[in-house]
């Protein structure tokens, strides 16, 4: 078993576990408490995951943060999720972090987002309308493919097989290039 998350979900110590998800503390982090959700079923990215699968998963991440802003103590959580190479992910395995925080504690998890011009906007926005109202053959598609494997539409859990059979890592990633 060649995946960390997957190792840890079948021999790791789990602070939460139902049908799907389990939850449990990070091991290769600085900060006390964080913890990693993830699907029990081997899932690369997040578009792979069913609509069920992927609400879930987020409702125990909401169970988590309850808990450490409750019970633990803390100011607050970052929730959040590198979902692909390029957002560094570093598992090839879909977690989302919960990750715990106090005043001065050091981390920063804020940026300078890029300041685009109205016209910059203006054509993102209609290009994204455009693609949500009609999208065309190609678009289509992708999206029946993505549909299909994932069971996005179907609001039970995927089955056994119905993702295809795992790739490498790096060559599942260019399976999302437009």
């Amino acid at each position: 078993m060649s995946c960390n998350i997957c190792q840890e979900i079948v021999n790791g110590k789990k602070i939460y576990e139902d049908d799907y998800v389990v939850a449990f503390l990070a091991k290769d982090t600085t900060i006390p408490g964080h913890i990693q959700v993830a699907p029990k079923k081997h899932y690369t990215i997040y578009e792979h995951l069913s609509d069920y699968e992927a609400g879930h998963i987020f409702c125990v991440a909401n169970k988590m943060s309850y808990i450490l802003v409750n019970y633990l103590k803390v100011a607050g959580v970052n929730i959040l999720s590198n979902n692909g190479i390029e957002a560094g992910q570093v598992y090839p395995h879909f977690v989302v972090n919960v990750i715990p925080r106090t005043e001065n504690d050091g981390r920063d998890f804020t940026w300078q987002p890029k300041q685009l011009s109205a016209d910059e906007l203006s054509q993102i926005e209609e290009k994204l309308i455009s693609v949500l109202k009609k999208p065309d053959k190609e678009e289509s598609t992708a999206t029946e493919e993505v549909s299909s494997k994932s069971g996005i539409g179907d609001d039970s859990p995927a089955e056994e097989g119905d993702v295809e059979e795992e790739k490498d890592y790096l060559i599942r990633s260019l399976d999302r290039i437009p």
